[in-house]
């Protein structure tokens, strides 16, 4: 059930990375342990955004001129960009109770029931084990949807659309 956590939360995470990049690329790069960063000039396009960043990352910027593009600067990221995605209630799980319950588990390394994945994704129904995975496999669909702007109507169907596009881009990179 941890690992179902993660995964779930890092394909959304992946995926808004890969919005952040697609959207605002020329201020964001990699650091030399692949994480991606975003660059203090993405406030000549969304300033409100920089000074957020900033009031949260104050020491680290006195240093710096960029921070790490994960978690809470990466959900204002898409939050301040996307106003309208900001109530999104799929999307509102991210940055709220799945973020939690991840970050939990992942500092103190806790086991996780699958009652706990359920009440994190906010679709625990007590007795109901079937109709709860359901209900979380289609909420992890609906962020990824909402996110992407696409209609996956299966987290099959949208994983094989994500290893078709990557096969896509090594045969453009052949040719």
């Amino acid at each position: 059930m941890l690992n179902s956590l993660f995964h779930s939360f890092r394909s959304v995470e992946g995926l808004l990375v890969f919005w952040a990049i697609e959207h605002y690329g020329k201020h964001i790069f990699l650091n030399d342990k692949g994480a991606p960063q975003i660059k203090s000039s993405i406030k000549q396009v969304l300033d409100a955004y920089w000074k957020e960043v900033s009031c949260r990352n104050l020491h680290w910027l006195k240093s710096h001129d960029h921070v790490g593009l994960f978690s809470a600067n990466l959900f204002d990221l898409f939050k301040i960009a996307n106003p309208t995605l900001k109530s999104d209630p799929n999307l509102c799980i991210i940055w709220g109770t799945a973020k939690d319950q991840r970050n939990q588990q992942f500092h103190r390394l806790l086991g996780l029931t699958e009652p706990d994945l359920f009440k994190a994704w906010r679709v625990y129904q007590k007795g109901k084990p079937e109709e709860n995975r359901n209900a979380w496999e289609h909420k992890v669909l609906q962020c990824l949807n909402s996110i992407s702007g696409q209609s996956y109507p299966s987290l099959k169907e949208a994983s094989k659309m994500a290893s078709l596009h990557q096969g896509l881009l090594n045969e453009i990179d052949q040719l």
